[in-house]
């Protein structure tokens, strides 16, 4: 027969095991769902012209938005395509998980004939800049010092809940801005007068196109501090494949 004191116990014991808090892994490995909740989406985003579109995201589903992929996309056929990817956070119990560093701005001069006629020959210079080398012609025009910028990840990486964490709008691509030189200069050598202006074109593309890459996050709910990643595909200037989300359970 089991004695009074001992029988309280065991109700005391048991209560605690019932309530007592899970502890969270402070590290999780990307792609790997051990102690993960997994979502499949499998979401293509796509906007149409001239209007943008948005999908939210509930990441630990507590009936509050956390972020929002915006896409806007636009053509002219004089300008052409322009497209613009964000994710915007949308309160402040979210971060992604990035690095400080400095980056090399790469600049490339172009030159075309836009009018052949004589006597007149315009020539048109423009003056791209990039954060990726693309040839032998360019070279380093600037150091931009970042003091946080996300970073993207691939299957296998280790995050932990003491890394760089930070909130903010970050640009999955940030579309070609073309700003006419006021001061273009007309001249003539013999019989040919050329008219010379710039363009300068800015070209920021700070994630692989059509690579499946992740964003770890680091989301502080009433479970504590939860480590997870979105999944996703760039295609092209304005459209997007969200592929799925993963959050620590709780």
């Amino acid at each position: 027969m089991i004695s009074k004191g001992y029988l309280i116990l065991f109700i005391m014991l048991t209560q605690f095991a019932c309530v007592r808090k899970a502890i969270i892994p402070n590290s999780i490995e990307i792609g790997n769902s051990t102690g993960m909740i997994i979502t499949q989406l499998d979401s293509t985003l796509i906007p149409s012209r001239f209007t943008p579109t948005s999908f939210l995201m509930d990441l630990n589903t507590d009936g509050e938005n956390d972020l929002n992929f915006y896409l806007d996309y636009s053509y002219s056929p004089g300008g052409g395509a322009h497209g613009n990817i964000k994710v915007k956070f949308l309160n402040n119990k979210i971060a992604f998980k990035g690095a400080k560093f400095d980056e090399n701005v790469y600049i490339r001069l172009d030159t075309s004939y836009v009018n052949f006629k004589p006597p007149a020959i315009e020539k048109k210079v423009v003056r791209s800049y990039y954060f990726i080398p693309n040839g032998a012609k360019d070279s380093i025009s600037s150091i931009n010092i970042y003091p946080f910028k996300t970073l993207a990840l691939d299957k296998g990486n280790i995050i932990f809940t003491d890394d760089n964490f930070e909130s903010g709008e970050t640009s999955l691509h940030i579309d070609n801005q073309f700003t006419n030189d006021s001061s273009y200069k007309t001249y003539t050598s013999g019989d040919t007068t050329y008219t010379f202006f710039v363009n300068q074109k800015i070209n920021e593309n700070p994630f692989p196109w059509n690579k499946e890459i992740h964003f770890g996050f680091k989301l502080d709910d009433k479970s504590g501090s939860r480590l997870g990643w979105i999944k996703f595909n760039i295609l092209d200037i304005s459209r997007i494949k969200i592929i799925e989300t993963a959050i620590q359970k709780s």
